[in-house]
Protein backbone atom coordinates (compact mmCIF):
# COMPACT_ATOMS: atom_id res chain seq x y z
CA UNK A 1 0.00 0.00 0.00
CA UNK A 2 2.34 3.19 0.96
CA UNK A 3 5.77 3.26 0.25
CA UNK A 4 8.85 3.90 2.08
CA UNK A 5 9.52 7.48 2.13
CA UNK A 6 12.38 9.15 3.71
CA UNK A 7 13.39 9.02 7.18
CA UNK A 8 11.50 5.78 7.28
CA UNK A 9 8.10 7.63 7.41
CA UNK A 10 5.47 5.93 4.67
CA UNK A 11 4.12 7.80 1.65
CA UNK A 12 0.87 7.42 0.56
CA UNK A 13 -0.35 6.80 -2.72
CA UNK A 14 -1.94 9.49 -4.80
CA UNK A 15 -3.66 9.46 -8.29
CA UNK A 16 -5.06 12.46 -10.24
CA UNK A 17 -7.25 11.30 -13.21
CA UNK A 18 -8.64 13.11 -15.77
CA UNK A 19 -11.36 11.17 -17.81
CA UNK A 20 -12.58 12.45 -21.50
CA UNK A 21 -15.44 9.73 -22.86
CA UNK A 22 -17.24 10.81 -26.14
CA UNK A 23 -19.33 8.38 -27.58
CA UNK A 24 -21.57 8.65 -31.56
CA UNK A 25 -24.03 5.83 -32.21
CA UNK A 26 -23.55 5.33 -36.16
CA UNK A 27 -25.87 3.69 -38.44
CA UNK A 28 -24.89 0.13 -39.29
CA UNK A 29 -27.38 -2.34 -41.75
CA UNK A 30 -30.70 -0.99 -40.57
CA UNK A 31 -30.11 -1.32 -36.91
CA UNK A 32 -29.25 1.87 -34.96
CA UNK A 33 -28.00 0.92 -31.16
CA UNK A 34 -29.04 4.47 -28.91
CA UNK A 35 -27.09 5.43 -26.27
CA UNK A 36 -28.69 4.79 -23.09
CA UNK A 37 -28.81 7.61 -20.66
CA UNK A 38 -27.49 5.06 -17.98
CA UNK A 39 -24.30 4.63 -19.31
CA UNK A 40 -24.10 8.28 -18.48
CA UNK A 41 -23.82 8.32 -14.45
CA UNK A 42 -22.80 11.49 -13.31
CA UNK A 43 -22.16 11.89 -9.11
CA UNK A 44 -25.04 14.19 -8.00
CA UNK A 45 -27.98 12.86 -10.03
CA UNK A 46 -30.00 9.85 -10.54
CA UNK A 47 -28.92 7.14 -12.51
CA UNK A 48 -31.42 8.02 -15.48
CA UNK A 49 -31.85 11.81 -14.88
CA UNK A 50 -29.62 12.96 -17.48
CA UNK A 51 -31.33 12.96 -20.66
CA UNK A 52 -31.46 14.53 -24.18
CA UNK A 53 -34.10 16.76 -22.74
CA UNK A 54 -33.00 17.94 -19.71
CA UNK A 55 -32.45 16.47 -16.19
CA UNK A 56 -35.68 14.73 -15.11
CA UNK A 57 -35.65 12.80 -11.46
CA UNK A 58 -35.95 8.63 -12.06
CA UNK A 59 -39.65 8.41 -12.40
CA UNK A 60 -40.38 12.60 -13.25
CA UNK A 61 -43.79 13.23 -15.17
CA UNK A 62 -43.29 14.67 -18.51
CA UNK A 63 -40.48 12.17 -19.92
CA UNK A 64 -41.22 8.31 -21.05
CA UNK A 65 -38.38 6.00 -20.70
CA UNK A 66 -37.95 6.15 -24.26
CA UNK A 67 -37.16 10.01 -24.38
CA UNK A 68 -33.90 8.96 -21.91
CA UNK A 69 -31.66 7.70 -24.82
CA UNK A 70 -29.62 9.31 -27.49
CA UNK A 71 -27.41 8.95 -30.31
CA UNK A 72 -24.44 10.61 -28.51
CA UNK A 73 -22.90 11.10 -25.42
CA UNK A 74 -20.10 13.34 -23.88
CA UNK A 75 -18.70 12.40 -20.59
CA UNK A 76 -16.08 14.14 -18.54
CA UNK A 77 -14.28 13.36 -15.06
CA UNK A 78 -11.72 14.56 -12.97
CA UNK A 79 -10.61 12.90 -9.92
CA UNK A 80 -8.08 13.09 -7.20
CA UNK A 81 -7.61 9.88 -5.02
CA UNK A 82 -5.60 8.60 -2.08
CA UNK A 83 -4.85 5.41 -1.07
CA UNK A 84 -4.97 4.96 3.12
CA UNK A 85 -5.10 1.07 3.48
CA UNK A 86 -4.50 -1.96 0.74
CA UNK A 87 -7.99 -2.24 0.22
CA UNK A 88 -9.63 1.70 0.70
CA UNK A 89 -8.73 4.39 -0.84
CA UNK A 90 -10.56 8.16 -0.37
CA UNK A 91 -11.62 10.93 -2.98
CA UNK A 92 -12.61 13.87 -4.70
CA UNK A 93 -14.08 14.13 -8.40
CA UNK A 94 -15.62 16.47 -10.13
CA UNK A 95 -17.84 15.03 -13.27
CA UNK A 96 -19.65 17.08 -16.11
CA UNK A 97 -21.75 15.07 -19.16
CA UNK A 98 -24.66 15.13 -21.27
CA UNK A 99 -26.74 12.96 -24.00
CA UNK A 100 -28.16 14.22 -27.18
CA UNK A 101 -30.46 13.05 -29.53
CA UNK A 102 -28.34 13.25 -32.24
CA UNK A 103 -24.84 14.21 -32.77
CA UNK A 104 -25.16 17.58 -34.87
CA UNK A 105 -26.85 18.52 -31.64
CA UNK A 106 -23.75 18.12 -29.62
CA UNK A 107 -23.01 21.54 -27.67
CA UNK A 108 -20.19 21.23 -25.21
CA UNK A 109 -21.22 24.18 -23.46
CA UNK A 110 -24.15 22.25 -21.86
CA UNK A 111 -23.36 19.99 -19.39
CA UNK A 112 -24.47 18.83 -16.51
CA UNK A 113 -22.22 19.15 -13.70
CA UNK A 114 -21.40 17.58 -10.50
CA UNK A 115 -19.09 17.43 -7.29
CA UNK A 116 -18.68 15.06 -4.21
CA UNK A 117 -16.12 12.87 -2.37
CA UNK A 118 -16.06 9.11 -2.46
CA UNK A 119 -14.73 6.13 -0.57
CA UNK A 120 -13.98 2.71 -2.12
CA UNK A 121 -13.08 -0.88 -1.17
CA UNK A 122 -11.50 -3.26 -3.01
CA UNK A 123 -13.56 -6.30 -1.66
CA UNK A 124 -13.47 -10.05 -2.58
CA UNK A 125 -16.45 -9.62 -4.82
CA UNK A 126 -15.39 -6.88 -6.29
CA UNK A 127 -14.60 -3.22 -5.66
CA UNK A 128 -17.11 -1.21 -3.73
CA UNK A 129 -17.59 2.65 -3.27
CA UNK A 130 -19.82 4.88 -1.78
CA UNK A 131 -19.90 8.70 -3.51
CA UNK A 132 -21.77 11.78 -1.83
CA UNK A 133 -22.14 14.32 -4.68
CA UNK A 134 -24.17 17.56 -5.44
CA UNK A 135 -25.92 17.92 -8.30
CA UNK A 136 -25.08 21.18 -9.80
CA UNK A 137 -28.13 21.84 -12.36
CA UNK A 138 -30.26 19.35 -11.63
CA UNK A 139 -34.12 21.33 -11.51
CA UNK A 140 -33.87 21.05 -7.45
CA UNK A 141 -29.48 20.98 -7.01
CA UNK A 142 -28.63 19.29 -3.83
CA UNK A 143 -26.88 16.42 -2.51
CA UNK A 144 -27.11 12.41 -3.15
CA UNK A 145 -25.61 9.35 -1.99
CA UNK A 146 -24.40 6.89 -4.80
CA UNK A 147 -23.59 3.48 -4.07
CA UNK A 148 -21.07 1.71 -6.59
CA UNK A 149 -20.08 -2.15 -7.26
CA UNK A 150 -18.54 -2.34 -10.74
CA UNK A 151 -15.22 -2.58 -11.64
CA UNK A 152 -13.56 1.12 -11.98
CA UNK A 153 -16.24 2.75 -9.81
Amino acid sequence: MAEPGRGGRERRLCLLALVATFSVVAMSSSLTWPILAESLRHQGYDETAITPLGSFAERAAGIQDGQRVGDAFLSLTAEYALRVSDVASISTFFDAGNVWLDPQEIDPTRLFRGAGVGVQLVTPVGPLGLDYAYGFDKPNPGWQFHFNMAPGQ
